[in-house]
Parts: C-alpha cells; sequence; structure tokens
C-alpha cells in the first residue's frame, strides 16, 4: 500500500521492487535459483466504496503480468 501515491508511481516503485527481487540469487541445496516477481498495480478510487473492489482490480492486475510471461509489472 502506497497512500498519496498516484499509480504511475507506484508502479514504478513497484518495478524497483521486481527488479530487487530478479538481482536475489537463492541458494537451494547448493544451487542457485532465480526468483522472480509478478506484481498488479491499482489505484483506489472513492466512488468505488468497498476496498475490496481495489483489491480485486490489482489481483486481476497481477495475473495479467503472469499470463504475459511474469517478472512484470501491470497497471
Amino acid at each position: 500500500m502506497l497512500p498519496e501515491t498516484n499509480i504511475p508511481n507506484a508502479a514504478l516503485i513497484a518495478d524497483r521492487i521486481r527488479t530487487a527481487v530478479e538481482a536475489c540469487v537463492v541458494t537451494y541445496r547448493d544451487n542457485p535459483v532465480g526468483v522472480t516477481v509478478s506484481i498488479g498495480c491499482a489505484e483506489y478510487h472513492a466512488s468505488e466504496g468497498e476496498q475490496s473492489h481495489l483489491l480485486d482490480r490489482a489481483d486481476a492486475k497481477m495475473y495479467e503480468a503472469k499470463e504475459s510471461g511474469r517478472n512484470a509489472v501491470r497497471w
């Protein structure tokens, strides 16, 4: 959650997180394993009422990122 952050700036921060995770090397049983994340961003609109709509939209964007090849940010 990034209060007071518009969607383009939230996506920029999410992409920085994605890049940082991608740069990490995890070792499993003495073997390096690449780790990536797919992140969905959505902006809350007061007119929506319930915040669950925000989470639904962010979740849909995350799945869009996964379906497009993973290791991505969608907004």
